[in-house]
């Protein structure tokens, strides 16, 4: 212990003793330093270093002090041989009481009670020390060992307590044992018995079960809603999906809260970071559901792949920071019961698999990375999801609980799989053209497919492709920009984003006239939100390369126009093929903003063949009366595009006024009856695809004229 005193006025001067006790129990004073000439500011910040040491000292010595003494369980005095006692007490390891502060935190020689299970099972170091049974002063507040347990008597506890582990509000217990000397006595293992019942769990089952029901019920009003055709938009969609994600925060939130409770009832170790543990499991179910294609949650509710997925982000990370916050926790804990961190290497026994856990957090960070640089290292996104099944199988081993929650997702998800592989297998497209356009930056493809698509589902569809002589993995996503049922052919429209990108290397290797080699093609996949079907007014506002989404729209259009016309007879079934897609249908308005003029004229031909199929139905009486097909381009950059005249189409510079095109259209007139509670041939719906700015632009145009909006955009990789 170091004594500073200031010895005179004026100039300061600083005299330092040390304190030395000795086992023996001698002191010796001597003089460190003396007339040490210092500055105030020194000596002031070396009194009070000395003074926190000092209280340091008196910290360390009052926690390691000897431990209470209590009187000894001997044999009593009238004991006969054979003679069956009761004993009770805490049983406790010595490690933990020697030190007073138990590795749980426990204060053990006054509260023993907060000491727990987890001691006596799982640290080596604390079952060598071996165990005893505490009890308190008879004339104090601490508590002392009054039995010891020999080693083997101390195994033998520990194996009791492992068998029938059950996690503990306290380990007090009551025992029979007989004695066999005077200091000794027989204990009867399999009498030892907690006095205190265990405490139950069933609120957090309770808990549990009422997020899935939630979630469940969730779904079924979707599908109500979906049944019945009722589409949200605008400012009743926003608040929807804020109710949804506030519902499932919220029992996020509550699953903690709940299980925070129970365990700290049961004195365990971290019960916090173990609560978020048990939120994992919901999350996982979660996470799992929207990620179905061909049927799932996003079919029952009615909800296109590419607005259901961003739910599947959004629990994805939250998943992520759950499972971070519970690791971390653990981690911590742990870190000092187990300094070695050989914790982190267990993957027997689900309470100790803490490796296992650690593995699915690891595969789950680069999930999360890879999708949040998915535009960057759209491969290492991919490849890293499908290693999704290695942190579901470690996320079982480190807590069985999980495979509960992961099981109906994931059986939906496996046979949503399967039927992906058939669909690919089935596809088998030839490639019939590649070029690339250096001034629009774009690769024109388009493939003939060996099986026909479903045109009724056309619109708002993409398909997963990849090319064996640009990447032996990787797929990526593209909008499905045309397809022709006639023929068979479908038509892509791909932007290059970049140097060293894979979209770069397509656009090479189309520009080159190399063989793109064997075509995987997986989809098509997506829908939209408020189908075609539904709206009386179809607005379409496209930008840049979203103009892809846009002659996906009249794809739909002139397939459906072009078996009209060709029908033998008005009253054979194809000559109402246009009437039977799009019953309430009347005006069709499309407005793109693009920047290359030869982008421009890559898009006409779709443009005029749709233009001219829809013409022909039009012609023949096979379109709704009054029916009207209104396509504005407008070019902001460069000079006009040279593209040869087609009827509905006009081309002019500078941006597009959306709002000023939808009260051409008459939109802001209607009032109402243009909402998304309106009868389907009044409803208008803004269809919008392109840059962020575009997708604000016509979102706000929505919302002010209080009409359907659908967003079709998705993140695509390089």
């Amino acid at each position: 212990v170091s004594v500073l005193y200031w010895d005179v006025p004026s100039p300061p001067r600083l005299r330092v003793f040390q304190l030395d006790v000795t086992p023996s129990a001698t002191r010796k004073l001597f003089h460190l330093h003396a007339r040490t000439r210092l500055s105030q500011r020194r000596f002031t910040m070396r009194l009070v270093s000395a003074l926190c040491l000092t209280v340091g000292l008196v910290l360390v010595s009052l926690t390691h002090g000897a431990p209470p003494v209590v009187p000894q369980i001997t044999r009593p005095a009238n004991d006969t041989a054979g003679a069956v006692h009761q004993y009770e007490g805490f049983i406790a390891d010595f490690f933990c009481v020697n030190q007073r502060w138990a590795l749980d935190a426990a204060d053990m020689w006054r509260q023993p009670v907060a000491h727990t299970l987890h001691c006596l099972i799982d640290i080596q170091r604390c079952i060598d020390s071996g165990f005893c049974l505490m009890h308190k002063q008879p004339d104090g507040d601490l508590y002392g060992c009054a039995y010891t347990f020999t080693q083997n008597e101390t195994l033998a506890i520990k194996e009791h307590f492992e068998v029938g582990r059950e996690e503990r509000a306290n380990l007090n217990v009551r025992f029979n044992a007989t004695w066999a000397s005077a200091t000794r006595m027989n204990v009867d293992i399999a009498s030892i018995k907690f006095t205190d019942p265990p405490v139950s769990t069933t609120p957090v089952a309770v808990v549990l079960a009422y997020s899935v029901v939630s979630t469940l019920v969730v779904v079924l009003i979707g599908g109500i809603f979906n049944y019945k055709g009722f589409a949200l938009s605008g400012f009743a969609l926003t608040v929807a999906r804020v109710v949804v994600v506030t519902l499932h925060l919220f029992n996020v939130a509550l699953i903690v809260g709940v299980s925070t409770e129970v365990y700290n009832k049961q004195q365990v170790a971290a019960p916090v970071p173990r609560a978020f543990g048990v939120a994992i499991s919901y999350l996982f179910m979660l996470v799992l559901l929207p990620t179905t294609k061909h049927f799932g949650v996003g079919y029952i509710v009615g909800s296109s792949y590419e607005q259901f997925i961003k739910y599947h982000v959004l629990t994805g990370l939250t998943l992520w920071l759950v499972m971070s916050a519970h690791g971390i926790g653990v981690f911590i804990v742990f870190a000092d019961i187990e300094p070695n961190g050989a914790f982190l290497f267990r993957f027997t026994d689900s309470r100790k698999a803490n490796g296992a856990g650690f593995i699915a957090w690891v595969f789950t960070t680069l999930m999360v990375v890879t999708g949040l640089l998915r535009s960057w290292i759209y491969t290492g996104f991919r490849v890293m999801h499908y290693s999704f099944i290695i942190v579901l199988i470690f996320a079982i081993l480190h807590h069985p609980l999980s495979a509960i929650f992961i099981a109906i997702p994931l059986v939906l998800w496996i046979i949503d799989f399967i039927m992906r592989v058939v669909a690919t297998s089935r596809a088998s497209p030839d490639i019939v053209v590649a070029r690339y356009d250096a001034a629009a930056r774009t690769t024109f493809l388009r493939m003939r497919l060996k099986t026909p698509l479903d045109t009724r589902r056309l619109a708002g569809q993409h398909v997963f492709f990849r090319f064996g002589a640009i990447s032996a993995v990787a797929q990526h996503p593209f909008t499905l920009a045309w397809y022709d049922a006639a023929t068979t052919e479908a038509a892509f429209m791909v932007r290059n984003t970049g140097p060293g990108t894979w979209t770069e290397a397509l656009g090479q290797t189309a520009a080159a006239g190399s063989d793109l080699g064997s075509v995987s093609w997986t989809g098509p996949y997506g829908r939209l939100a408020v189908p075609l079907s539904e709206v009386g007014h179809a607005v379409v506002v496209a930008g840049g390369i979203g103009v892809t989404f846009m002659t996906n729209v009249l794809s739909a259009l002139r397939n459906e126009a072009a078996v009209a016309a060709g029908a033998p007879n008005d009253s054979s079934v194809e000559a109402a093929a246009f009437h039977k897609a799009f019953p309430f249908l009347r005006q069709c308005t499309f407005v793109w903003s693009v920047r290359e003029a030869e982008l421009v004229a890559m898009a006409a031909p779709l443009i005029a063949e749709a233009v001219a199929a829809v013409d022909a139905a039009a012609a023949h009486g096979r379109v709704p009366e009054g029916f009207t097909l209104d396509i504005r381009i407008f070019v902001t950059k460069g000079p006009l595009p040279t593209v040869d005249a087609i009827p509905h189409v006009t081309v002019a510079s500078g941006r597009p006024d959306v709002a000023k095109v939808l009260d051409q259209c008459g939109i802001a007139s209607r009032g109402p009856s243009s909402a998304c509670s309106g009868p389907s041939s009044q409803r208008t719906c803004i269809y919008a695809c392109g840059p962020g700015p575009i997708i604000e632009i016509a979102s706000a145009a929505a919302t002010a004229n209080a009409v359907l909006f659908d967003e079709q955009a998705f993140s695509i990789g390089n």
